[in-house]
């Protein structure tokens, strides 16, 4: 949902997300998350949200390995 260099932009869609067959649970957990954000920031008074450069890191890692791991990359490559 979110990257570094990009303070406040919501990634909100498929990219970089979990692969679902059902697309509007995918959207409502996606907007889930960032309601929980937005609030975290109104509660502490933050104006700015950014992705540490190693929280992305993980994340691109975390994906791959879940690609990795999933039998349907056979079906879909």
């Amino acid at each position: 949902l979110y990257s570094n260099g990009f303070p406040n932009f919501f990634f909100i869609g498929v990219n970089q997300s979990a692969v679902s067959a059902n697309i509007t649970h995918t959207l409502l957990e996606e907007i889930d998350q960032l309601r929980f954000v937005l609030k975290h920031m109104k509660e502490r008074n933050f104006a700015i949200v950014e992705a540490t450069k190693n929280a992305e890191q993980r994340w691109v890692t975390e994906i791959s390995e879940s690609w990795n791991a999933n039998p349907l990359k056979y079906v879909i490559n």
